[in-house]
């Protein structure tokens, strides 16, 4: 039977579409990498190399398949308790951090996410998986808005 601190009456919140298309350049980015490092350690360097190509198309690929597929399955809830992750590819992981173990909360704005509008919103944990999770491809107003919620939770539950 499942723990029930994971049955959820509610439908879990998304993350923002964008961040796809960020996952999917920071792939094709890996890629591009590689295969021009491919090209370097054989001596061959050319932009028509077929195998530079090859890696970029396959990166491309997996790529895409793997955001597209996180994306899905990436899903987040701010309860009155704390909060509930659950993401994952190959194997999907529950992740439920009580509000008293919370002990600080980032708003991070990559390098890459900007252009997109997309901020991650970090929450550092009193020794709980590896002391911090985070929530990837926010806006920043819904980032701020989660930031505050928890802070609130954070804030009643020392209060009580």
């Amino acid at each position: 039977m499942p723990c029930k601190r994971f049955q959820t009456d509610t439908v879990m919140n998304r993350l923002h579409s964008r961040i796809q298309i960020l996952w999917i350049l920071k792939w094709l980015l890996l890629g591009i990498g590689i295969g021009v490092g491919v090209s370097v350690l054989t001596t061959t360097f050319s932009v028509t190399d077929l195998s530079t190509l090859v890696i970029v198309f396959l990166f491309l690929i997996v790529g895409t398949m793997l955001a597209v597929l996180r994306f899905r399955r990436f899903r987040y809830e701010i309860r009155k308790d704390g909060i509930h992750l659950r993401q994952g590819v190959v194997t999907i992981r529950d992740t439920f951090v009580p509000a008293d173990k919370i002990q600080h909360i980032d708003i991070n704005h990559s390098l890459l996410g900007r252009p997109f509008g997309l901020v991650s919103l970090r929450i550092h944990t009193a020794g709980v998986f590896d002391g911090q999770i985070t929530i990837p491809g926010l806006d920043s107003d819904r980032a701020t808005a989660l930031s505050n919620q928890l802070n609130q939770l954070t804030d009643d539950g020392k209060s009580v």
